[in-house]
């Protein structure tokens, strides 16, 4: 049975992030799948005018083509640039007032930050590309730590076309920038969130820490 009524439209969408609610409502549709990655939709649903009785179920990518349902997200953050999409039925299909689904993307939270002391890292905060927090993990989702005020503004390049090099190469769906200022706990001025294939990540993080290092012994 469909987990979104089969005569739903779409009502409203938002995000860098469609592509990801795109494969689900194929998914949910019997329709071919393309599998992006490692995350989570969650499903809420509740008649029109009627979000008190709403109910919310998540689905998590599995294998290469299809969806499985979870009990929460508890592992997934949702995107920080709030993608979602909306969808609805017209009044008596599914409910006398219709229904209202939203459709929001969650992707793995990343890992937290060890401090310096805890993973014994000779850097001290000072090279990014040294660290041990910015080794390449294998994963889908990777996150590279800028341990300097300057490394940020040379990955992104001026307009961002450093980073558009990087988020070019095969086998990558997305990089995205977070400015988190200065964190005194982690030492992390800026950090960029990598999504793809493990192993296109994983030579992005690789690139990156060369890229910086290549600078650094410039004296840039």
């Amino acid at each position: 049975m469909p987990i979104i009524h089969q005569s739903a439209k779409i009502y409203n969408r938002r995000g860098m992030y469609s592509d990801y609610t795109n494969q689900f409502i194929r998914w949910d549709n019997n329709e071919s799948v393309a599998h992006l990655g490692d995350y989570i939709i969650a499903v809420t649903v509740y008649p029109n005018f009627k979000s008190e009785l709403r109910t919310t179920r998540w689905f998590k990518t599995f294998s290469v083509s299809s969806f499985i349902e979870v009990t929460n997200q508890c592992d997934y953050e949702r995107t920080q640039n709030h993608s979602f999409c909306n969808v609805r039925t017209d009044p008596g299909i599914g409910h006398e007032l219709g229904l209202f689904y939203e459709l929001n993307v969650y992707l793995p939270k990343p890992p937290r930050i060890p401090t310096h002391k805890e993973t014994g890292c000779p850097c001290q905060g000072t090279c990014s590309y040294n660290c041990v927090n910015n080794k390449p993990s294998g994963k889908s989702s990777q996150t590279y730590y800028c341990m300097k005020p300057w490394e940020a503004k040379h990955i992104a390049g001026i307009d961002y076309i450093k980073c558009n090099e990087f988020r070019a190469l095969h086998g990558i769906a997305n990089i995205t920038s977070n400015d988190v200022r200065y964190d005194e706990t982690s030492g992390v001025y800026h950090k960029f969130v990598i999504s793809g294939q493990p192993n296109a990540v994983d030579s992005v993080m690789i690139k990156m820490n060369e890229w910086l290092e290549r600078l650094d012994r410039k004296g840039y």
